[in-house]
Order: structure tokens, then C-alpha cells, then sequence
């Protein structure tokens, strides 16, 4: 029994789709993984990605043409954008932990304490 099955017709037509996107698609089902894999001929391995999903249906299609390699400036447009906004949050936090922090130290020396208090003190 062999592992990939190659699937030329589905309920939606999802192989025959994927051709109209790039030629070169074609579609395995993972038996012992029990998942369904879109490959192209043109890499080695042929392994383009695996569907996220139980079944082929309109997601699949979408999913292939949002992660389509003609796509990489855009995806890593869109890496680079989320990756700001986390380091913009982190950055953020600090500064609030830091402002508190300070506003703290200053509420604790203002009352005439005649030593610098530790890190939890504060």
C-alpha cells in the first residue's frame, strides 16, 4: 500500500484548481499521516505545503495562493509589520514598568527615607 495517494479528482475540484493557479500543483493524501499535501513538480522535494484543514475544499485554494512563493515580499512585508508591533508592545511595557517604577522611587525619597530601597521595595 503506498503512503501518498495522488488525488486528480475531488468533490470541489480542488486538483484541477490548483492547476489553474500553477501547473506544476498536484495533490498527494498522506495516509499514514492522514493529511493532504499540495506538491510541485518543480521542487525537489516536492512538498509545497500541507493543507491545514481535514478536507480539500475553497480554503484549500485560498491558503495555497496566500503562502504562493510569487507572494514572499508580501508575507515578509507582513512578518516584518507583526514583528514591529510586538517589539513596539514590549518596547511600551518597559516603559511603563519603568515610569512606575521611577515615580515609585521618587514617592519613597520625597518622604525623607535616608536610604535607596531595593527593587521590590519600590
Amino acid at each position: 500500500m503506498d503512503v501518498l495517494v495522488k488525488i486528480e479528482n475531488d468533490v470541489f475540484d480542488i486538483a484541477s484548481r490548483l492547476k489553474e493557479i500553477d501547473s506544476d500543483y498536484f495533490v498527494m493524501y498522506n495516509r499514514t499521516k492522514k493529511r493532504y499535501e499540495i506538491h510541485n513538480e518543480k521542487q525537489k522535494p516536492t512538498l509545497a505545503l500541507i493543507v491545514p484543514y481535514n478536507g480539500l475544499d475553497s480554503r484549500t485554494i485560498g491558503y495555497v495562493l496566500k503562502t504562493k512563493i510569487s507572494r514572499i515580499d508580501e508575507i515578509v512585508r507582513e512578518i516584518d509589520e507583526h514583528n514591529e508591533k510586538v517589539e513596539k508592545q514590549k518596547f511600551d511595557s518597559s516603559i511603563e514598568r519603568l515610569s512606575y517604577k521611577t515615580k515609585n522611587l521618587i514617592g519613597y525619597l520625597d518622604k525623607g527615607k535616608s536610604y535607596l530601597p531595593s527593587y521590590e521595595e519600590i
